[in-house]
């Protein structure tokens, strides 16, 4: 923390998803942690703010690359592939370049 005080541009960035704002498939354990990691980010946000620290979270949808969860889902259980892939209004999952890409532009320092 006293790293991010002394910083012109301190930001903090944390990864949940969409489990954590919508019930899906994925209510349970996974979509409690993610829903509290959201109320988190925005207690720290106001807790911060006054600091000049940035909070931010970013909430995906389902990310598909090769040895993931999704890859493995869709090479031996077709069918909830299937079924998550008709639920993506985009007609596909979202790369980890992307969510990286949303994280790198609200960690960054773009307000001057």
């Amino acid at each position: 923390m006293p790293y991010l005080e002394q910083s012109d541009a301190a930001s903090i960035v944390v990864i949940s998803s969409v489990s954590g704002v919508e019930s899906d498939f994925a209510a349970g354990r996974y979509a409690a942690f993610k829903t509290a990691l959201i109320n988190y980010s925005k207690g720290l946000s106001s807790q911060l703010a006054a600091k000049g620290i940035r909070v931010n979270s970013v909430s995906p949808g389902n990310t598909y690359f090769e040895g993931g969860v999704w890859h493995r889902i869709e090479q031996n259980t077709p069918e909830p592939f299937t079924q998550a892939m008709s639920l993506n209004k985009t007609g596909r999952m979202a790369t980890p370049q992307e969510v990286a890409t949303g994280a790198v532009c609200l960690s960054g320092d773009f307000i001057q």
